[in-house]
C-alpha cells in the first residue's frame, strides 16, 4: 500500500497506522514538518523571446526533498528550465521564452507547489 499525507501545521506529525482497527508494528510513524517557502529574484518585467533568461530563486528547503521550478508559457506549454544550486544554497534557474505574453512561475519541493 501507498499511504500519502499533506501535514496542516509545521512540526512533529504523529500518523497512527492501522489494519482491521489495531495498530501495525511500524505505528506510530513520526516525521518532522517544516514549512517550505521560495522567493523569485531578479526576473526581469520584459523578456526578449527566444533568449536565454535566468533569474535567482532563494528558498528555505534545506534539506534533501527535490526542487523543481515549473515555467508555464502564456499558452499553457511547460518549458524547459535548468535549475542550478549555487555555493550561497540559492539557485539560478535558466529558461528559454518561446513566444510574447505573461509566464508564470511555480516552485516545487518534493512534488508539492510552495508558496512564495
Amino acid at each position: 500500500y501507498l499511504i500519502k499525507f499533506v501535514p496542516l501545521e509545521e512540526g512533529e506529525q504523529k500518523v497512527d497506522i492501522l489494519f482491521n482497527d489495531e495498530a501495525l508494528p511500524v505505528s506510530p510513524l513520526r516525521c518532522n514538518a517544516q514549512a517550505l517557502e521560495a522567493e523569485v529574484m531578479e526576473l526581469a518585467d520584459l523578456i526578449p523571446v527566444q533568449t536565454e533568461n535566468v533569474f535567482r530563486l532563494k528558498s528555505s528547503n534545506n534539506s534533501n526533498v527535490q526542487s523543481e521550478v515549473v515555467v508555464m508559457s502564456p499558452t499553457g506549454e511547460q518549458l524547459d528550465s535548468r535549475l542550478v544550486e549555487n555555493v550561497d544554497g540559492d539557485y539560478r534557474v535558466e529558461w528559454l521564452p518561446k513566444e510574447a505574453g505573461r509566464h508564470s512561475v511555480d516552485v516545487m519541493f518534493g512534488g508539492q507547489r510552495v508558496k512564495g
